[in-house]
């Protein structure tokens, strides 16, 4: 579970940093490290959209005594009693944590890129 759930998390941290690098790209220049920090923040924003509801369901899983069957049952009876509010309470607060953290990470992804293979080459 753990590989899969990490798997999807790069998977779509590097898909979502990529079409908006591509965007900003094409406005700021190709290594723009402002762009890089953009597209940052967009791959933080895209995976927290997707993952602070999983966390919210895993969180209420987890807490002692839980009263939910399953997942299934604990994402349903969320949506039936408090709506979808209650899957993203936390985005704002995910949000505030990720941005910078991403903003930094691709920065740094991006110049050690080019650092360390200067041509782009891959063989």
């Amino acid at each position: 579970a753990v590989v899969s759930t990490q798997s999807g998390h790069y998977g779509r941290d590097f898909a979502a940093y990529e079409a908006v690098k591509r965007q900003t790209g094409a406005r700021l220049g190709r290594d723009n490290p402002i762009g890089h920090m953009i597209a940052g923040a967009g791959a933080s924003l895209v995976h927290d959209a997707v993952m602070t509801p999983v966390d919210a369901v895993k969180q209420r899983m987890q807490k002692f005594k839980s009263s939910y069957q399953s997942s299934w049952h604990c994402s349903k009876s969320m949506w039936k009693e408090e709506g979808v509010r209650s899957f993203y309470r936390s985005y704002g607060t995910q949000i505030c944590m990720n941005i910078p953290q991403q903003c930094v990470h691709f920065m740094a992804y991006e110049r050690l890129k080019r650092y360390l293979n200067p041509d782009n080459e891959y063989r």
